[in-house]
């Protein structure tokens, strides 16, 4: 299934009712590849997560980790 959303991360986060529904996290694929041998990160698909207040809690090159700010706020 996974290259059937290939490529629509952003457009699949925007289908989410954040005031219905709010994952404490997303792992999600933020590495996009332009061309042979070259990546860039989703500037866009980020800034829309922080948008929706969540936060970058870690990225593996690949991968970004989003926490959403105040669950994360009640661990402490």
């Amino acid at each position: 299934m996974g290259e059937l959303t290939e490529g629509l991360d952003l457009q699949i986060a925007k289908m989410i009712n954040f005031d219905l529904y709010k994952p404490e996290v997303f792992c999600i694929e933020t590495l996009q590849h332009i061309g042979v041998k070259q990546e860039v990160k989703n500037k866009e698909l980020i800034d829309f997560f922080v948008s929706k207040d969540y936060f970058v809690y870690a990225d593996t090159y690949i991968n970004t980790i989003f926490c959403r700010r105040d669950a994360y706020k009640n661990l402490a």
